[in-house]
């Protein structure tokens, strides 16, 4: 009887574990879901220039994903970025470097140092560089994203012409 009893226990304690793990697998296709929803709409404010709407949704998909996923996936890496364009956008030069650095974080977690979406980050890190006039910050970077670039992609890709655009950009008011 006592071992009838423990085989009826263990059994009851397989489908309390399952409960759970099935739970668990709802409530990240929810927030899956929710991301998805607030991403979407991020891209309408800032179609609409919305700037400020489309950050505040972006910051939301932002927790949701760091709550759910522990910014373990690729996506992470696309909000800080985005959320640092923004910015960007916006000449809050300091809070954009902030996110974009976030996001480089993030990519070299994600995706290792040789990545374009690492190169992406490096190069809009020297973008907020540039606009705030700190042309060797800048430069820096920019070297850092056409390395990148040129390795994964070649001299003739369109993302490797454009960092070497912003590098020229950065360090032609050093030559005047």
């Amino acid at each position: 009887m006592n071992r009838l009893n423990k085989a009826f226990q263990n059994g009851l304690d397989d489908l309390k574990k399952e409960e759970v793990k099935i739970i668990k697998q709802i409530e990240r296709e929810n927030a899956e879901k929710k991301i998805e929803v607030y991403l979407a709409n991020a891209e309408k404010f800032e179609a609409a220039l919305q700037y400020l709407e489309a950050i505040a949704r972006l910051k939301i998909a932002l927790n949701l994903e760091t709550e759910n996923f522990d910014g373990k996936s690729g996506r992470i890496n696309l909000i800080r970025n985005r959320l640092g364009i923004l910015h960007d956008t916006l000449a809050h030069y300091d809070k954009a470097i902030a996110y974009y650095e976030k996001a480089l974080s993030s990519g070299l977690k994600n995706f290792g140092p040789g990545h374009p979406n690492v190169a992406r980050s490096w190069n809009n890190i020297g973008l907020a560089w540039n606009s705030k006039g700190e042309y060797d910050k800048a430069i820096e970077y920019f070297q850092k994203a056409l390395a990148i670039f040129e390795k994964k992609l070649g001299n003739n890709h369109p993302y490797t012409k454009i960092v070497v655009n912003n590098l020229n950009s950065a360090a032609s008011p050093k030559t005047k």
